[in-house]
């Protein structure tokens, strides 16, 4: 292997690392709660889902048990400034940011429906999508998503954890999660799974004894990290967990307020940092220099012959 060759592998990787990185995150030890969103007058504890739009930053909270409890909307600081009849009995919601919508499954867990808004992101309806084949085997499946591989993400309460396309509705693989033995599978919320944007620690569950979030690879189901919520919350074996904004939120049933919790630093910006963009412009240039190099080598090369 030449040495020129060797280079270009090296610059390779350094932009594949530089790109990498803005998946990579640590474990916050010093977890705080900075918005707490309260729930409006109407309907039960069982909050089943949070999403947030970037948009016009706002906040989603729905209300599994019936269409006539609230569809709550909450602006970036955690204040309530729309609370109507959702209209649906939903289980999941979820913002996904290549169709810029919130969407998500009702109860059955098959139906998929959007939330249609107005201008300024408030709800004004709903229309239904499609319908998720086969059926999840839980009816009460909260559903999350994955953006990046547009998959809708079912947890019937056990392994494996079952996929499916966010366009179509069909099921497209199953992932069994190497949930830790030391944490039995009666501790797990059995109708939750959240999405969050750490590399090889995608999909969570949460241990609502212990009080905490259980990380996996979402290609592999490997356990990554556990993550602390500095707290226990009774009543939360399912509904009350949701991930939204790079923050897990649970249900605090006793106070009506979902609470935020920062788990992980060193998130992922929704677009890249100046320094980020510095890393990535300069290995496309060393590499784009290195191509062209190998180029002009060849080429007297065959003009030598």
């Amino acid at each position: 292997m030449s040495i020129i060759f060797k280079k270009l592998i090296f610059i390779i990787l350094l932009l594949a690392l530089s790109i990498d990185n803005f998946g990579q995150c640590t474990v916050n030890t010093n977890i705080t709660n900075d918005v707490m969103l309260s729930s409006s007058s109407g309907g039960t504890d069982n909050r089943s889902a949070l999403a947030y739009n970037p948009v016009d930053d706002l906040y989603y909270s729905v209300n599994a048990g019936s269409g006539s409890y609230p569809l709550d909307v909450y602006d970036g600081t955690g204040l309530l400034i729309s609370s109507n009849a959702s209209n649906d009995d939903w289980r999941g919601l979820f913002w996904d940011n290549n169709t810029v919508m919130a969407f998500g499954n009702e109860i059955g867990g098959g139906q998929v429906t959007k939330i249609d808004i107005d201008a300024n992101g408030l709800p004004i309806g709903s229309s239904s999508m499609f319908n998720l084949n086969p059926v999840p085997a839980n009816s009460q499946a909260c559903a999350s998503f994955d953006s990046d591989l547009n998959e809708i993400i079912i947890w019937n309460g056990s392994n494996p954890v079952v996929f499916y396309d966010g366009s179509t509705g069909m099921q497209t693989r199953t992932l069994t999660l190497s949930i830790p033995v030391t944490t039995p599978i009666s501790n797990i919320n059995s109708t939750s799974i959240v999405y969050g944007e750490c590399i090889g620690a995608e999909l969570g569950l949460y241990d609502y004894v212990s009080g905490e979030v259980l990380w996996f690879d979402k290609n592999s189901g490997d356990f990554d990290v556990s993550t602390s919520l500095g707290a226990v919350y009774p009543g939360t074996d399912r509904f009350n967990f949701a991930y939204s904004n790079n923050l897990v939120w649970i249900y605090d049933r006793n106070a009506n307020q979902w609470i935020s919790h920062n788990v992980f630093e060193n998130m992922p910006a929704a677009v890249p940092t100046l320094g980020q963009w510095g890393m990535i412009i300069l290995s496309l240039l060393l590499l784009i220099f290195a191509v062209n190099y190998l180029r002009e080598g060849a080429s007297s090369k065959i003009k030598l012959a």
